[in-house]
């Protein structure tokens, strides 16, 4: 069973984490979030959308994060009626997280921080406005308070042995990876994306007129950086990281490139990362055109870096075989629920691949009827 849970840093301490997710008690925390870069088209699987329209409401990408939320706790969308399954027919991972949560016992809270509409189940509310156009040197408007805010929110948390930290923000691995090259960290060709090939050229676009923007501006701290090319999700799940590490909780950062960018804040501000570990998906960790081990490594090289290599490609659904041919690759704390909820089912490889299997088509179901 273990020899699925491949490790890329701080192996010695593995087992504890381990440990800690088969039997402890476990809570994930989503933060939510939009930013005006998942407009710009063609950067992220969901602006393939573009903008859509039914019934004559227009829906843009900065909408996928409030459907998502809906489908985890609700089952299904509630605010818009649009399903969060991609134009090719890949299903956001909301789709399953909310159904594997309950099923093996993980507590699944949302933080709502900076939507364009607040979902209509109950979520946790920073009550922040959404991330700007880094283009247009708008990143997060006031970034130390978020990161106050957030941080506050650690006493709702405080009762889990362990608390997983996701995020949904449709266009964040470019800003995370804008935020990470202006602290001097070689980011834009290292980054995921929720597309097979990285749009490479549109993030490196994006990403320059963004950095021209620091050098026309007066920044003091790391805080002043966020506000010019940052988003809402890097403040808000650094905040609540922080705010747990200082009351004795594990504390996972359950992403990708987002994750980078949260370690890369807690570090410039003196925050003890060695104690944070951060669980993703295989097909971020094994992402040829990425480098998110060596990017994390070169970050937090005493934090554990781990995931479950679980294989899609034999899932009766050709949504969830899209996951193997590079689409979407992680998301509201994929890699870290998809890890602990196989921990806690005891289950193969292939048995767990047809719960998951299972699941979804329950989700496709219920949305039938």
């Amino acid at each position: 069973m273990y020899s699925k849970i491949k490790c890329l840093s701080g192996c010695s301490k593995l087992g504890e984490l381990i440990k800690f997710l088969s039997t402890g008690e476990v809570s994930l925390a989503v933060v939510l979030s939009s930013t005006k870069v998942s407009e710009v088209p063609g950067i992220t699987l969901a602006s393939l959308r573009s903008v859509i329209t039914i019934g004559g409401e227009s829906l843009s990408p900065m909408d996928l994060p409030t459907i998502e939320a809906e489908v985890a706790l609700a089952g299904r969308p509630l605010t818009h009626n649009v399903l969060p399954i991609s134009p090719v027919g890949a299903p956001s991972p909301a789709v399953i997280i909310g159904a594997l949560c309950k099923m093996y016992g993980i507590n699944l809270r949302l933080i709502a921080a900076g939507l364009k509409k607040k979902p209509k189940v109950q979520h946790m509310p920073l009550d922040i406005a959404p991330g700007g156009d880094i283009r247009k040197c708008e990143g997060v408007k006031n970034a130390k308070e978020v990161f106050k805010k957030a941080s506050d929110l650690a006493d709702a948390f405080s009762r889990y042995d362990c608390v997983i930290i996701g995020e949904s923000i449709p266009g964040g691995t470019t800003t995370a990876a804008a935020f990470l090259e202006a602290l001097g960290y070689r980011a834009v060709g290292g980054v995921s994306s929720t597309l097979p090939e990285a749009p490479k050229s549109i993030k490196e676009s994006v990403i320059s007129e963004a950095l021209k923007c620091l050098e026309k501006r007066e920044v003091g701290d790391v805080f002043d950086v966020l506000e010019v090319v940052g988003d809402p999700v890097i403040p808000s799940v650094a905040g609540l990281a922080a705010g747990l590490l200082g009351r004795g909780v594990r504390v996972i950062l359950g992403g990708g490139t987002q994750m980078a960018a949260v370690l890369a804040l807690l570090k410039e501000i003196g925050e003890n990362i060695s104690e944070l570990s951060v669980v993703t998906t295989k097909w971020v960790a094994e992402d040829p055109s990425a480098g998110f081990a060596e990017l994390i490594r070169g970050l937090a090289p005493d934090s554990i870096i781990t995931y479950l290599s679980i294989d899609l490609s034999n899932s009766r659904h050709e949504g969830l075989r899209l996951y193997e041919r590079g689409y979407v690759k992680e998301g509201f704390g994929l890699g870290a629920v998809l890890l602990t909820a196989y921990l806690r089912s005891g289950l193969d490889p292939e048995e767990y691949v047809v719960v998951i299997d299972n699941l979804y088509a329950k989700a496709l179901s219920s949305w039938s009827t």
